[in-house]
């Protein structure tokens, strides 16, 4: 899990991502191991991220579960299996504010 979330916060941070977290809970969560969340600066910038992320992933070995990206959508999600990546606009991170929502997590700021 270690080598794709330093991938995934890598390719987030290279291609401008802002405010990346990773909310670590493995062993805690049944689904998965890991959230990374990232703010998008507009909806074609978090379509981007998303393609980026997969491309950068699947180098590396990786395989992705599925992925919910529609044009304007304001949260979009790449599932990983073993981490799960946030993608949001700033109005909808501050409106769903998983980190306030998981806040009993380990909870990285990069």
């Amino acid at each position: 899990m270690e080598k794709l979330v330093k991938t995934v916060v890598d390719t987030l941070d290279k291609k401008l991502g802002e405010d990346i977290t990773v909310i670590d809970f493995e062993n805690h969560n049944p689904v998965t191991d890991c959230f990374v969340i990232v703010t998008a600066r507009n909806s074609r910038h978090a379509m981007s991220l998303v393609d980026d992320l997969i491309e950068a992933a699947m180098k590396e070995g990786f395989d992705y579960k599925s992925y919910d990206a529609e044009k304007d959508a304001g949260w979009m999600l790449v599932d990983f299996y073993d981490v799960v990546v946030h993608i949001f606009l700033k109005e909808d991170r501050e409106l769903y504010d998983l980190e306030r929502l998981w806040k009993d997590q380990n909870i990285s700021k990069l």
